[in-house]
């Protein structure tokens, strides 16, 4: 998806827990699109989007976060 974000799941979250996340996020916010992708390499992935607009908003949203997370070294 070229509007959308792809954030990698770390091996220490279930998927089931992460489908959960995705189930109260719907609910929350409709207009988003969320793809939980299990590839056979073994990852798995969230993409999570919908328009350019939506996009441009979640880069704001996430933005907000990265300020609010101090940087692992």
């Amino acid at each position: 998806m070229p509007t959308a974000f792809r954030l990698r799941i770390g091996s220490s979250v279930a998927i089931a827990d992460a489908a959960e996340w995705i189930e109260m996020e719907h609910r929350c916010c409709a207009f988003l699109d969320i793809t939980l992708s299990l590839r056979g390499d073994g990852t798995t992935w969230v993409e999570i989007g919908g328009s350019a607009a939506i996009k441009a908003f979640l880069k704001e949203e996430f933005g907000a976060f990265r300020t609010a997370v101090p940087e692992r070294r």
